[in-house]
């Protein structure tokens, strides 16, 4: 990374949140680590019919009708931002289980519920080992599997007076399948297939109702008899046939921490009122898209986890990964301070050497040199300081902001004041398509935008002279004038007196050059070709966007408002804002961002009403945006990436992730709208 950022806050945020048992694993939401010392457990699960084994799980991929398709498909429950607790039901061939987890200091208690019983049950296993070439080794000890962090080969550290000490020792046993009411099945044997591809130790069982794995650190309790990872006086002694009561034991001790948890999540939730979902979703969403980069020892929200991995771990996307921050910082309470900060300054930790955040970064190296994203950052950072008023924030990233700032006005600023969304040329490094493709031309111009596809680009010429489209754009103004003015607020909190005028000269330059994308005519704002000097009629959510402009008089808003937003001719309907107009011809596409829905598009035109004091436009906005994400959200817990806008559909189409953190923002919305009619609007 370029001159990475960090401070003495952050160090301590990320030693205080590194630490404990995480779903951080990029490649399984099956996967439990305990932090810092990277120490896995794997739950993996073998089905008779078909004899398909389940190495990893991930949410979102796409089954097919074939009875014998051995996807699995998954229904993400409640995630608390601690991972406290952990939701998640899952269907894979035939079976359908929940997976709940729970924690504190000392225990991991996993719980697996079977939701429809099967003909032959189940075989589950959980395996140990470490993560990212952490030291530590994972052995089995009579019933139980043991785990000591930090050592690779001293055999001398396993001693019992060591182990009495030790906060690197963990013992994991399990209840073994026990029926949740009588079945007039025939008993069968309590082992599981042992041909499986896994290679380390691991416990394994049948499930036969539900099924319970209990974690505990050495030294903090009893374990079972055979154990050698516990001092030899808690070892607790078997009870019954073949140590039935200890796994009695185990099972309860699970259930009652797992329902302690679940309770502890539903009573903090229950604060919301009718609210109540749209926190659920919001945090279940960024909860389980948050994983840990451990190269450069961060905690990161990658848009999904299907993005990851086929991109070296991770893939951050500029405007995605503040969205993520602002999605975190603005769950009830604290509960996601810490995954909003990581998020904002990591995105801003990937700051090409020309000092823009770009486009995408991945986790093999890969960054799009060539172009940025629309400039949200500086408005989510001041979202973040309103809320926490944490000021070391703002000194850590002001700096790359007003860099990131100033590169925007200095490679895409048009003469007229008005910017355009370009791509510079850029070496190819990895030989990846997108270091190829559009790179220094049209396509990477129309990719800046964040809108990839959209057909506001589709035959606007490119200027390899000044690496621009030639089209002044209303929705890049808009948001460059939104960046001035919340950098100048982080500014005047750090007492940047020229930075203030240096801000509010820019704003005032390029609100003049956006005035001139005013067409009375019509009463809307829209992009201007720069090579003819017409205007563009294509129009989307982003020519809202206008609206972060100061002085637009009122009469201009009502008939931006009336003619526009409530146009069905334009954007209103069912299920809106459509990515392009309705009356445009790509619109029947309904393909990416060629006509559908997308999040952060409403919640940017949202912030717009909100600054113009258009509490009816926002309200409405507010109920819209709930109304096409909640259907998917109750039935299937998809929180999609786009939507279909003449069905409200998410998964109609393959290229709509069906748990992409940024949908939450729909519900973000509501939760912003309803504090704003809390509170004075002249306040935000």
């Amino acid at each position: 990374m370029n001159d990475h950022l960090t401070c003495p806050e952050y160090e301590e945020l990320k030693r205080h949140y590194i630490n404990g048992w995480k779903t951080w694993n990029v490649h399984s939401v099956f996967s439990y680590v305990h932090m810092p010392d990277g120490l896995a457990l794997g739950l993996h699960m073998k089905e008779c019919r078909d004899g398909n084994f389940l190495r990893d799980a991930l949410i979102g991929r796409f089954a097919s009708d074939d009875p014998e398709d051995a996807t699995e498909v998954l229904f993400p429950g409640e995630h608390a931002v601690d991972d406290s607790y952990t939701s998640m039901e899952m269907e894979w061939c035939g079976a359908r289980v929940r997976v709940e987890t729970a924690c504190d200091d000392d225990r991991f208690a996993l719980l697996v519920t079977e939701l429809v019983p099967q003909k032959k049950p189940l075989s589950l296993y959980l395996s140990g080992g470490y993560l990212w070439n952490r030291p530590g080794r994972v052995w089995r000890s009579g019933g139980c599997l043991c785990a000591e962090s930090g050592t690779a080969d001293a055999d001398d550290c396993l001693c019992a007076e060591n182990r009495e000490s030790s906060s690197g020792i963990w013992c994991i046993e399990t209840s073994g399948g026990v029926r949740l009411q009588s079945e007039a099945t025939e008993e069968a044997e309590d082992v599981a297939d042992v041909n499986v591809p896994l290679t380390g130790p691991y416990l394994s069982l049948k499930l036969r109702g539900q099924a319970a794995f209990l974690a505990r650190r050495a030294g903090s309790g009893k374990c079972g008899p055979q154990c050698d990872a516990q001092p030899q006086h808690e070892a607790q002694p078997p009870e019954g046939p073949e140590g039935s009561g200890r796994a009695e034991q185990i099972l309860q001790e699970v259930r009652a921490l797992t329902e302690q948890k679940k309770q502890a999540l539903a009573k903090r939730y229950s604060r919301e009122g009718n609210l109540e979902w749209a926190c659920r979703a919001a945090e279940c969403a960024i909860a389980w898209d948050t994983v840990y980069d451990a190269v450069n020892n961060r905690v990161i929200s990658p848009v999904s986890r299907l993005w990851s991995i086929r991109k070296g771990g991770y893939v951050l996307f500029c405007w995605d990964n503040f969205f993520a921050g602002y999605l975190a910082g603005y769950l009830p309470g604290t509960a996601g301070k810490e995954v909003a900060y990581s998020n904002v300054i990591e995105i801003v930790n990937e700051r090409t050497p020309k000092g823009f955040v770009p486009n995408m970064s991945c986790g093999n190296g890969q960054k799009t040199l060539d172009r940025s994203q629309p400039p949200v950052g500086s408005r989510m950072v001041l979202e973040l300081y309103r809320k926490y008023e944490d000021l070391w924030l703002v000194e850590l990233l002001y700096p790359a902001l007003l860099k990131w700032n100033t590169w925007f006005y200095e490679n895409r600023k048009h003469t007229s004041g008005a910017f355009c969304w370009g791509s510079d040329p850029a070496p190819v490094l990895f030989g990846n398509r997108w270091e190829i493709n559009g790179v220094n031309g049209r396509f990477g111009g129309s990719l800046e935008s964040g809108m990839d596809n959209s057909p506001l680009y589709d035959d606007i010429p490119f200027d390899t002279q000044t690496n621009c489209l030639k089209l002044e754009d209303v929705g890049l103004t808009g948001l460059y004038i939104m960046d001035c003015g919340a950098l100048a607020k982080l500014a005047q909190l750090l007492g940047k007196s020229e930075d203030i005028r240096l801000l509010e000269a820019r704003k005032k330059e390029v609100s003049k050059g956006l005035e001139q994308l005013w067409d009375e005519e019509r009463g809307f704002y829209y992009n201007r070709r720069t090579d003819t000097g017409e205007f563009s009629r294509r129009i989307a959510p982003t020519n809202f966007y206008a609206l972060f402009a100061d002085g637009i008089p009122s009469g201009r808003l009502e008939r931006i408002i009336r003619e526009h937003y409530y146009n069905p001719e334009e954007f209103y309907g069912d299920w809106m804002l459509p990515s392009i107009a309705r009356n445009d011809p790509a619109f029947a596409d309904q393909e990416y961002w060629r006509g559908r829905v997308w999040a952060p598009l409403n919640f940017l035109v949202y912030l717009a009403f909100e600054q113009q004091h258009l509490t009816e436009a926002c309200s409405d906005l507010a109920k819209k945006s709930a109304a096409i994400f909640l259907p998917e959200w109750q039935e299937k817990r998809h929180v999609h990436e786009n939507y279909n806008s003449i069905t409200g559909e998410g998964c109609d189409v393959h290229s709509s992730d069906r748990f992409y953190h940024w949908g939450a923002l729909m519900a973000s919305i509501v939760l912003r709208d309803s504090a704003d009619s809390g509170r004075k609007r002249s306040d935000i």
